[in-house]
């Protein structure tokens, strides 16, 4: 079992050891309360009424464990086309259903790139088809895995370790909520269905059994220890390990049905899909993989930042580098982290970036230089981050030039840069930004600026103004977010600036339900509600070139709902933040 299962079912357990502490604690409360004489709650022999208090933390950590409620959903990914096919449909479970249902996806032959993607998605669980069959069978592997021959592996795995699931074959995808009662009450009832639109009532024995035997159904659920279970997963899992053709399989032949029940004839005939469900469709739409919600913890895999040293993520703890870019305890100076992505789209070489033409050189006519009293106050720590397969950053070559061009401009200031590769990014900025947010915290930025790559800076001594507001935040020092006035959108925040506090408080720059639309609007909001959202209409100002125009695909993703929940979300962090520590 690798690190990413470990850490799976692990949660599991945690939820369930976390209903019993909170059990726990009642019961010792109640205890404790009677002992005192407090009457918070009431307890007779038969029953004990608790406090609302508790009852609503019993509450909090049941919904957590919500998830467990439904069947489980599986998947089989083979890589390449298969596996885009797959990240739509994920992406539109996730869309309908977030959190309500788990994914457990098999994977035959994916290549460690893929493997990594698999790994980020929330609510996801991997497995290894080579190391299922090693593990459950005698036979020698084969060079090349046919899943199809192995879905009686797959399918058997999937009901002794999750009670009941429900496959979707590759090719289809939810076009609004499945109706998860409805589902598991007929799983309840048969203990499994067979479905597709190409079963048609009234079904033929023959071919409706052939459909069910090799599993070609665009959908289809299974209950553990069911008669479906024993009369069919079983002796063609039994088939599979002793390589036999699914046609000598003598006990599943059309005659057998005559004597079975409604119930079980219900349970072992492929039904017509719209019987099960109306939520499946073979029309791809195509924004869908946009609603995929990875994991929060995704920046704290190695398999996010490869090639880079691991740095610690519970706490920053400086060491010497070669960089400069990692704040040593006797450094009295402020640094000052610059978040920027930067795409190659619109144009094809390094020198056309927009950085070399806007960024930098309105950045070395608003800041000063090292050897004056305000240059040597600041260092300045340029975070580029690319996306993984860009033709022309993601190039080593490429990086030197590019790494040669920003340190020669910058020249005589205090400045250090990084390029920061970010896999499985899809051009979501807002996972961009978080992950050099990261990688900034990590090397002991003390504020972070969230940037374009062709924005121009208008306003000298920025640096001072933004530092100021949220330093003397009369409501709690370094507290807040604050940002320059964008010339082109003077609303809201375009290009936020915060302190690492901001860091501490959400472990985030943006939450990741966001790819791009609406992250402005949560960092205008989230911090209103205690007036520390510090803007200027006058200064300092910035203006977005907008070079090459929009380089980014929109993946809007229910971001207006999105913003409503999780602002509600972010101010119980916040309120739980401003609990836990002093105000100066």
């Amino acid at each position: 079992m690798n690190s990413h299962q470990l850490l799976r079912w692990g949660g599991l357990v945690i939820c369930v050891l976390l209903l019993a502490g909170v059990a726990m604690n009642i019961h010792h409360l109640i205890s404790k309360w009677k002992m005192n004489g407090k009457s918070v709650v009431e307890s007779t022999s038969d029953t004990v009424t608790i406090s609302k208090v508790e009852l609503d933390e019993l509450k909090q950590y049941a919904h957590s464990c919500k998830v467990l409620k439904h069947f489980s959903i599986v998947l089989i990914d083979t890589g390449g086309n298969v596996h885009k096919q797959i990240r739509t449909l994920v992406g539109t479970i996730h869309r309908y259903h977030e959190a309500e249902l788990l994914i457990y996806v098999y994977g035959v032959d994916l290549d460690e790139p893929t493997r990594n993607e698999i790994y980020l998605w929330k609510n996801v669980e991997y497995w290894d088809v080579r190391e299922l069959y090693q593990a459950t069978t005698n036979i020698d592997r084969p060079e090349k895995i046919n899943p199809e021959y192995y879905k009686p592996v797959i399918f058997k795995h999937s009901a002794e370790r999750l009670g009941k699931f429900v496959y979707i074959q590759t090719g289809h995808y939810l076009t609004r909520r499945l109706e998860l009662d409805k589902i598991d009450a007929y799983l309840e009832r048969y203990g499994s269905f067979f479905a597709s639109p190409k079963c048609h009532s009234p079904l033929p024995k023959d071919k409706g059994l052939e459909a069910v035997k090799s599993f070609d159904v665009v959908f289809h659920g299974i209950t553990y220890n069911s008669y479906a279970y024993k009369n069919l997963y079983i002796p063609l899992y039994e088939c599979s390990r002793a390589k036999c053709a699914p046609s000598h399989l003598k006990d599943l032949d059309p005659e057998k049905f005559d004597s079975l029940s409604d119930d079980l004839k219900h349970a072992m005939h492929c039904q017509d899909l719209a019987t099960i469900t109306h939520a499946i469709s073979a029309d791809a739409p195509l924004d869908s993989a946009c609603y995929i919600i990875n994991r929060e913890d995704m920046l704290l895999s190695p398999s996010q930042l490869p090639g880079f040293p691991i740095k610690s993520w519970v706490a920053f703890t400086p060491q010497k580098d070669d960089t400069g870019l990692i704040k040593q305890n006797d450094d009295k100076r402020i640094h000052v982290a610059l978040g920027v992505p930067t795409t190659s789209k619109g144009h094809k070489s390094v020198n056309e970036n927009p950085l070399f033409k806007v960024f930098l050189p309105s950045l070395k006519e608003t800041i000063e230089r090292k050897g004056t009293p305000e240059g040597d106050k600041y260092v300045y720590k340029l975070y580029v981050a690319i996306d993984r397969g860009d033709p022309v950053y993601d190039n080593t070559e490429n990086q030197k030039q590019f790494k040669n061009l920003v340190m020669s401009q910058m020249e005589g200031y205090n400045f250090h840069f990084q390029i920061i590769k970010v896999i499985n990014s899809h051009g979501w900025v807002p996972m961009l930004w978080n992950t050099v947010f990261q990688h900034a915290i990590d090397d002991g930025a003390d504020y972070f600026y969230q940037l374009n790559d062709d924005v121009r800076f208008i306003t000298p001594g920025w640096t001072g103004m933004l530092v100021e507001r949220l330093e003397n935040n009369p409501f709690r020092k370094n507290f807040g977010v604050t940002g320059p006035t964008d010339e082109g959108n003077r609303s809201i925040f375009t290009q936020a600036f915060v302190h690492r506090t901001h860091h501490h408080i959400f472990g985030y720059f943006y939450p990741y339900v966001f790819k791009n639309w609406y992250s402005d609007d949560w960092i205008s909001l989230v911090y209103r509600d205690s007036n520390s959202y510090f803007k200027d209409p006058h200064k300092p100002m910035v203006r977005n070139q907008q070079t090459f125009g929009t380089r980014y695909d929109i993946c809007d993703a229910n971001g207006r709902e999105n913003l409503h929940k999780i602002l509600q979300i972010s101010k119980v962090k916040i309120k739980e933040y401003l609990e836990s520590t002093t105000a100066p």
